[in-house]
């Protein structure tokens, strides 16, 4: 939609448009917005509709429905502190509230990223996650229920977005697992 450094207009439904100047990542080739406000995304968490337009060219329609997840990275992006959240009534760590130094592996179609030391924590407010962070990797676990997640990770060093899903995983004892996964944290 756009090259460079832009300025862009953001509207949810008929509310009140936000203007936010944002910048192409070198690397990624997609745009970063830093002065995104509370009031947007209050309002995407519950619009309809996300309308995304540069003066004179097209308009960007995102369609708001399910956009839990966006929101998630949209929050973190945004960097306000995040209570965790035992909403689901989950008992998945018996301290999700603080950091924790664990043993952890993530294998990822059979190359271990992390393997040893590691951080696990909360993530987010939607609901029970947490996310695993060591050797500039991290990977994040959206707990549907006590047995089943959805698994996020960075999968190059030092980047800090999770954009690359690790799909569905399922508990097994300390791990969580697929055909191509494995995320274990060990006390």
């Amino acid at each position: 939609m756009v090259s460079g450094q832009t300025t862009t207009t953001w509207t949810v439904d008929n509310k009140a448009p936000h203007v936010l100047d944002g910048v192409e990542d070198a690397y990624f080739g997609w745009h970063s917005f830093e002065e995104v406000s509370e009031a947007l995304v209050a309002d995407v968490a519950v619009g309809n509709e996300l309308r995304i337009a540069k003066l004179g060219e097209k308009r960007l329609l995102v369609p708001l429905q399910g956009a839990q997840q966006a929101l998630l990275s949209l929050a973190e992006c945004v960097s306000k502190p995040k209570p965790a959240s035992d909403a689901a009534g989950l008992q998945t760590d018996p301290q999700p509230a603080s950091k924790r130094d664990r043993l952890c592996l993530l294998e990822v179609k059979g190359e271990k990223v992390i393997d040893g030391a590691c951080t696990w924590e909360p993530y987010g407010t939607s609901g029970p996650a947490f996310q695993m962070s060591a050797n500039g990797y991290f990977a994040i676990l959206m707990l549907e229920d006590a047995d089943n997640a959805i698994g996020y990770w960075n999968e190059t060093a030092n980047s800090v977005h999770a954009h690359a899903e690790l799909g569905k995983l399922s508990r097994s004892g300390d791990c969580w697992a697929n055909n191509d996964v494995r995320m274990c944290s060990r006390r």
